[in-house]
């Protein structure tokens, strides 16, 4: 698959928040404990795929009509029935219903390895600190996201990334299937999921560790329910940073929790 889809100027946009901000577990299991550690001390961050994405409406997305395609009798065999004519040299054309179309796609996209790292316009967000903090027992990050000096290569030459701001739909997606729409698929999801206020990098997938990531971390809130030792472990870990800490506190107002600055 071509870069193209991701040249940079789809990314942009005119509302970018200062800060934003990733929520974090300190529980042991799963090594959830390890990777925030490994956030706090070296900048690490993870791009998933979209086929390890945790909410089942994400990458919301269809090809808007049915279409023929040339395939080859290798690929033809996935689609039995679907044949309109055939050429003498073997190859079919074949008109592909929209769902089947729609799989294609993600199939592609998948092998492309391309990766997401999520994150989030709201600091306080009492629903984000318990399905990622497991029940506030961990931290949200903020982040000065320019600060990340987080590259895009996939144009030349490459630039600095700039977050893309998820949309949340009733319907999905309707997409054409031009390569250069594909990043907005990359972008759309349920609108059941719209309270989380998501952004969204793009790089290749993996797992990657920078100093300039970790300088960029600006701001850290404890969950209401974080341990006393691992409080003390967080704030050791960023001793040398420059950092507002603040303490969230069960009050809510106006849908958010009361933060409560601890620096003072």
């Amino acid at each position: 698959m071509t870069d193209k889809p991701f040249a940079i100027n789809k990314l942009m946009d005119s509302h970018l928040p200062t800060l934003l901000f990733k929520y974090r577990s300190l529980s042991p299991q799963n090594n959830q404990k390890i990777y925030t550690y490994n956030l706090l001390t070296k900048g690490e961050i993870y791009f998933a795929k979209l086929d390890e994405l945790n909410d089942p409406e994400d990458f919301f997305f269809e090809l808007n009509k049915a279409d023929y395609h040339l395939l080859s009798p290798f690929e033809a065999a996935k689609y039995p029935g679907q044949k309109i004519t055939q050429n003498s040299d073997g190859t079919g054309i074949y008109l592909l219903d929209v769902g089947i179309r729609t799989k294609r796609i993600r199939d592609v996209l998948n092998k492309a390895e391309r990766g997401i790292f999520s994150i989030t316009g709201r600091n306080n967000n009492p629903k984000m600190f318990e399905h990622y903090t497991e029940n506030g027992n961990g931290i949200c990050i903020g982040f000065a996201w320019e600060e990340m000096d987080l590259w895009y290569h996939g144009s030349f030459p490459p630039q600095k990334q700039v977050p893309k701001k998820v949309t949340y739909l009733e319907e999905p997606l309707k997409i054409s299937e031009r390569p250069e729409e594909y990043i907005e698929a990359f972008a759309a999801k349920h609108s059941k999921w719209a309270y989380e206020e998501e952004w969204r990098f793009f790089h290749k997938h993996g797992c990657y560790a920078t100093k300039e990531v970790r300088r960029a971390i600006k701001q850290i809130v404890f969950g209401v329910n974080i341990a006393a030792k691992d409080k003390a472990m967080v704030k050791e870990s960023v001793k040398d940073l420059d950092i507002l800490f603040f303490q969230v506190i069960p009050e809510i107002v106006e849908g958010n929790m009361k933060l409560i600055p601890l620096n003072s």
